[in-house]
């Protein structure tokens, strides 16, 4: 709770705290790597994860690890970690949408699609996928279509700030905070 108040420090203070009373439970580990990268701090929650006592096949940690390296403009390097979590499962959400991400920042548009797509077809629940779809299409002025698919990623994820920014920003620049204000 103490990020989501834009207490950055404070939760990673909470986080150290539950690493050092047990060491050895990763979930403290990924859940600071998680609000690390969330914060944009991307270096940290590396040095997070390194620290992780991990089993080995964990496509979450891979994936994260994968988020890090694409915040610190490691293109080829996250895609070889989204490859290798895909390797494990190929409906891996976390993974299809960190590849939809490298795509889009390589400018191939349909590889993008088809992994925004795929990530949201493997995981109905989470609107993360579905927002990145919006802004692809928001990017190639399919507008209202767009509008439809952050408005639905900010509901399946309320509690994520960027998805929720995302939505927002899109209201106001479609006139449509109205709507917005319903579903806020």
């Amino acid at each position: 709770k103490s990020s989501q108040q834009g207490n950055v420090k404070g939760a990673v203070d909470l986080y150290l705290s539950a690493i050092q009373q047990d060491p050895e439970d990763k979930r403290n580990y990924t859940e600071l790597a998680q609000m690390l990268i969330q914060s944009g701090r991307h270096g940290d929650a590396l040095d997070a994860l390194r620290q992780c006592p991990v089993a080995s096949g964990d496509a979450d940690r891979l994936v994260l690890e994968g988020q890090c390296r694409e915040g610190l403009n490691e293109l080829e390097e996250a895609g070889n970690l989204a490859d290798l979590a895909l390797s494990m499962s190929e409906v891996h959400a976390p993974a299809l949408n960190l590849k939809g991400i490298l795509a889009f920042r390589q400018n191939a548009a349909e590889e993008a699609r088809e992994s925004f797509e795929k990530a949201a077809e493997a995981d109905p629940s989470w609107g993360e996928p579905l927002t990145n779809l919006g802004v692809l299409l928001w990017t190639v002025g399919e507008r209202d279509k767009s509008f439809d698919l952050l408005e639905k990623g900010f509901i399946l994820s309320p509690h994520a700030v960027d998805l929720a920014e995302r939505y927002h920003a899109a209201a106001v620049s479609l006139g449509a905070q109205a709507r917005a204000e319903k579903v806020f």
